[in-house]
């Protein structure tokens, strides 16, 4: 394997033939400002011959697909003994996630069979809520506090005005790696809240939503009308964290806001940090 002109070069002669059961792990590193190393933020273990034949188009399988204009790669598995090659392949700006941040950025690839040695395996993960703050716009809110107790989650508030759909969030995942002082972003998200209220398709953030219904008395649906609403002694569950983050110190950073983030119409209805610590 070799880099030439910002481009990845690969000549590989097989002795076997490869079938399913072919693992790879993938872990994503980053090397934040002011610091000389990488510090993992995700992995993700897959089938490789299950990326290569899937009809589900994911960003594995979208990396795969532009590799063949350059290759000899074979689209179905078993991968026959023979001569492999990839010549000036270059990642497509469109296929890098929008919501990674700018950096400097290291991928480590296993290819196995078995499974992979991992004594974080043999864990449960779980979150342990800090610290917080927060401010609010008293045009919204007559009032807003959130608290943690017990490294739970809670919080009051009382509206003044209903919420309607427009409303929107904006969020920075944030990293602090060992002996550093910062944090730095490692990927943000951008999404509506109302559709994530009200959306029947399950993700990660409906599925927070979710879970917390059971410890308050938010609505199911939007416009949310005036009165007050809480959330009291709630905590993140091992099934409700991303699997492929690493177990660190985070920050999220949590925008709501009406209008378009950044820019002279965004009106700004509460900024939320909460500090964490992800356990394995």
């Amino acid at each position: 394997m070799s880099i030439v002109n910002n481009t990845i070069n690969l000549d590989m002669i097989t002795k076997k033939t490869f079938d399913r059961g072919f693992n790879v792990h993938v872990d994503f590193s980053i090397r934040l400002s002011k610091t000389k190393h990488y510090q993992r933020v995700f992995a993700h273990t897959m089938d490789t011959c299950g990326v290569v034949s899937t009809i589900k188009r994911n960003i594995f399988k979208a990396w795969f697909q532009s590799m063949w204009d350059r290759s000899n790669f074979v689209h179905r598995c078993p991968v026959t003994k023979s001569h492999y090659f990839l010549r000036n392949w270059t990642v497509d700006p469109q296929l890098v996630p929008q919501y990674l941040s700018a950096g400097d950025y290291r991928v480590t690839c296993h290819f196995f069979y078995g499974k992979l040695k991992s004594k974080q395996e043999e864990f449960e993960r779980h979150v342990e809520f800090l610290a917080t703050n927060y401010t609010f716009n008293t045009k919204y809110f007559k009032n807003f506090s959130v608290s943690i107790a017990n490294k739970t989650l809670n919080m009051d508030m009382e509206l003044a005005r209903p919420i309607q759909r427009g409303f929107k969030a904006h969020v920075d995942y944030q990293l602090r790696v060992a002996n550093a002082k910062n944090f730095q972003t490692i990927f943000s998200h951008h999404f509506d809240v109302c559709a994530i209220v009200s959306n029947v398709k399950d993700g990660l953030l409906k599925s927070w939503f979710k879970s917390m219904l059971e410890y308050s008395n938010f609505m199911h649906n939007c416009p949310v009308e005036v009165g007050y609403y809480y959330l009291h002694n709630w905590k993140l569950g091992s099934t409700m964290t991303h699997q492929f983050l690493y177990p660190g110190e985070y920050r999220g950073q949590l925008h709501l806001f009406y209008g378009k983030y950044k820019t002279k119409t965004e009106d700004r209805v509460i900024t939320l940090i909460i500090d964490s610590i992800l356990y394995n």
